[in-house]
């Protein structure tokens, strides 16, 4: 999940190893939260990133796009039910 300090919010990742492959694909989490899942042509794969990754994660490597995608499937109400209270 993003919080971002100007009220941005949304989901990023399922769980930290998927975030994990997000960051190594070269996408920020503000990125996928105000641009949503990113075009498959647009990924800039940042090789210390990918090592993290590939040494931590737990979950196959994955392209950014897909993982945001299956996220915010997964939490489809996230940024509603976090502004609800505040209204």
């Amino acid at each position: 999940m993003f919080l971002g300090s100007e009220g941005e919010s949304g989901v990023v990742a399922g769980n930290l190893s998927d975030f994990l492959w997000v960051l190594a694909d070269g996408v920020g989490p503000l990125e996928s939260v105000l641009y949503g899942p990113p075009e498959p042509h647009s990924s800039a794969p940042r090789t210390e990133l990918t090592a993290l990754a590939e040494h931590h994660a737990t979950t196959p490597r994955r392209p950014a796009r897909d993982i945001v995608a299956e996220a915010r499937a997964e939490f489809p109400a996230f940024t509603e039910d976090l502004d609800a209270p505040c209204r």
